[in-house]
């Protein structure tokens, strides 16, 4: 499946990376209320609300865009780039003077959060059959599932002292940035490819 089809890696490696920095969101949003704010828990609520109300304006946003993304280059390049923001602004949040500013960029965030969800399932309903759907989702989510234990579990290196909450963060982002960087390149050396053949096929033409 994934020999015929390489672009599904572009799609499945940021999702891992991506689960990973989820299952360590809440923990780490509790954290840094009651560490680095140093609020009440109640407080951990409100940056989940926000990351909520985030998402509620990227699946407007995500859909008002459906209409304009209509190639599978286009949606690919939604797909990443969005993924790219979604790990940039939630990594900023570390950096954050206060939970107003913390809610701000948790709202920020939810908007290419909610691209990216869209146009990955977009994708995959165009490169596979129904058949292949299944047979990709009973591989995959399974292997998603695990990616999310394993940022919850990772949340035990700041509890042990082993890692400042700010390392701990940086590890996070970097599972959610890292992975979406090598597919940019490859796609963007692709549309340099594509456009340098379609270049002499213009200047062999009379």
């Amino acid at each position: 499946m994934f020999r015929e089809n390489p672009l599904l890696w572009a799609l499945l490696l940021p999702a891992f990376g991506y689960m990973v920095s989820l299952g360590t969101l809440q923990p780490f949003l509790f954290w840094l209320s009651r560490d680095q704010f140093h609020l009440g828990p109640e407080m951990w609520t409100l940056l989940l609300a926000a990351q909520g109300a985030g998402a509620l304006i990227g699946a407007v946003v995500s859909h008002r865009l459906a209409g304009a993304l209509t190639s599978t280059q286009a949606l690919l390049r939604a797909y990443l780039l969005s993924s790219l923001l979604e790990g940039l602004s939630t990594f900023a949040l570390i950096f954050a003077p206060n939970s107003l500013v913390a809610s701000g960029l948790l709202i920020v965030g939810g908007i290419p959060e909610m691209i990216a969800f869209a146009t990955y399932f977009t994708l995959l309903q165009r490169c596979l059959s129904l058949e292949r759907q299944a047979v990709f989702y009973a591989v995959s989510l399974p292997l998603m599932d695990a990616c999310l234990i394993a940022g919850i579990v990772s949340g035990a290196f700041y509890t042990s002292d082993l890692v400042t909450l700010g390392q701990f963060w940086l590890f996070a982002s970097a599972c959610a940035v890292l992975p979406v960087l090598p597919f940019l390149a490859w796609r963007g050396s692709a549309t340099d490819r594509q456009s340098s053949v379609s270049r002499q096929k213009d200047q062999r033409q009379p």
